[in-house]
């Protein structure tokens, strides 16, 4: 048994601070990957009583969540799509990213061949290679858009990192890409960690993923707790092995609690003896032996027993394992976990 407990407060207090950080700026909200694990259902409609205007998904299948939990505001795909997902992101007005000519060019006889429009995003490379154009693409989609007698409504990108030389070189490429499409109704980038940064030129709008749900660099907090509850305890004498593989073995007497949360539920197989989860009252619980793929088993204090409420997340914690990210942890929580606002 476990579940998310989500703060609205908290959640309150994390997009006035966006808000104020973003100055003049229009904010888009992230809320891709099931709102970063916290729930598309769930999150979308209390970003609608805070007067949310923008939100971006990465899926058609989240556009359709996103429109379910009831907004009706302006929704990017971030994503890619086909061909047979037009007539979809057209009857939900998404505004929808290309990146490669070929992509341009079957919008464009999509569009003409059923006599529909749909708002054009381009984005473009500011230096991270993973999405976007490079600016002789940006220039050539362009091209085959007005060529159509279409135009892009918006451009964007995404900071590569937050260091001085990387933000130098994204701004340049940035400069260079307004060159090319001077007169975009929406110019946006995504810059969570450098939100505190004077805006660029042309920057009407900023792009917040991990800041919504907890950056402290910013100022926002976690706004979800994982909680699960002890199952099982079990005395274990020194010598006996615990869990699968005999990847650990009891140094002395210990009390061996079970989470019913595993690799299947989002706990990293990595933190295979050397995760640790918080109880209730405080202490930090190691994990010992393998992650199950519905469990994972704890050492206890003494005073711990069946049924105590453990947490998982935003404290879980991974000691001496490098590459394990928020974002990773945050986006791994299973979408059937019970989530609900208190």
């Amino acid at each position: 048994m476990s579940w998310l407990e989500l703060s609205a407060a908290q959640l309150a207090a994390n997009v006035e601070r966006i808000r104020e950080l973003a100055g003049q700026r229009e904010v888009c909200l992230v809320v891709k990957a099931n709102a970063y694990g916290h729930g598309i259902a769930q999150v979308v409609p209390k970003l609608m009583e805070h007067g949310v205007s923008w939100l971006a998904v990465q899926t058609l299948e989240e556009v359709e969540l996103v429109r379910r939990a009831g907004y009706v505001g302006r929704l990017i795909l971030l994503g890619p799509f086909n061909s047979k997902d037009l007539p979809a992101l057209a009857r939900e007005q998404v505004r929808v990213s290309l990146r490669s000519t070929q992509q341009t060019r079957a919008l464009v006889a999509w569009c003409k061949a059923e006599r529909q429009a749909l708002p054009i995003h381009l984005e473009v490379d500011l230096g991270m290679h993973r999405y976007g154009l490079s600016l002789e693409e940006l220039a050539q989609c362009a091209q085959e858009l007005a060529s159509a007698g279409m135009h892009a409504e918006g451009l964007f990108g995404h900071y590569p990192a937050v260091d001085e030389s990387s933000s130098t070189r994204a701004a340049e490429l940035w400069g260079a890409a307004i060159a090319v499409l001077p007169a975009c109704e929406v110019y946006h980038l995504s810059k969570t960690e450098v939100l505190h940064m004077p805006a660029l030129p042309r920057e009407a709008m900023v792009r917040v993923g991990l800041g919504l749900y907890g950056d402290p660099g910013l100022g926002t907090l976690p706004f979800a707790t994982w909680k699960a509850a002890l199952q099982q305890v079990h005395e274990v004498t020194p010598g006996e092995l615990i869990g699968y593989d005999r990847r650990y073995m009891a140094k002395q007497r210990m009390r061996i609690g079970v989470v019913p949360v595993g690799y299947a539920e989002g706990i990293p197989f990595s933190f295979t003896n050397c995760g640790r989860i918080r109880h209730a009252d405080g202490s930090l619980l190691p994990i010992r032996g393998s992650v199950c793929m519905n469990a994972c088993m704890v050492e206890l204090q003494p005073h711990h027993d069946v049924g105590d409420v453990v947490q998982l997340a935003p404290v879980v914690e991974n000691q001496g394992l490098p590459g394990v990210s928020r974002y990773e942890l945050l986006t791994r929580m299973h979408p059937d976990l019970p989530r609900y606002f208190c």
